[in-house]
């Protein structure tokens, strides 16, 4: 089955759900906050893995997904952006990752 996740990462807590290809919801979970910076992109990367690892497994699917969109508090910069996205395409949540600001 073909999964997509929407993550809202912010500077309280990191909400990720999980959609079938219908919109269909088939699974959510919360988590640490998530704060893109540029210097330290791999803070807010984890939390998003976590969280988004976390969704799946409530959604009875293993990662990867087919696309992960995530708002990141933080990420209206472009190098702090990039920098999370790639963190986080390297931990194999998804086939497609991107990340914007919240």
């Amino acid at each position: 089955m073909t999964y997509y996740l929407g993550v809202d990462g912010g500077g309280t807590r990191t909400r990720a759900v999980v959609l079938d290809r219908e919109g269909v919801e088939k699974g959510r979970a919360e988590g640490a906050a998530a704060l893109a910076d540029a210097r330290h992109p791999e803070r807010a990367a984890e939390a998003l893995r976590d969280v988004c690892f976390a969704a799946l497994g409530a959604a009875d699917s293993a990662a990867p997904a087919r696309a992960v969109w995530a708002g990141v508090a933080g990420a209206g910069r472009e190098a702090a952006r990039s920098a999370v996205e790639l963190e986080l395409s390297r931990f194999g949540v998804a086939d497609v990752c991107r990340v914007g600001t919240d």
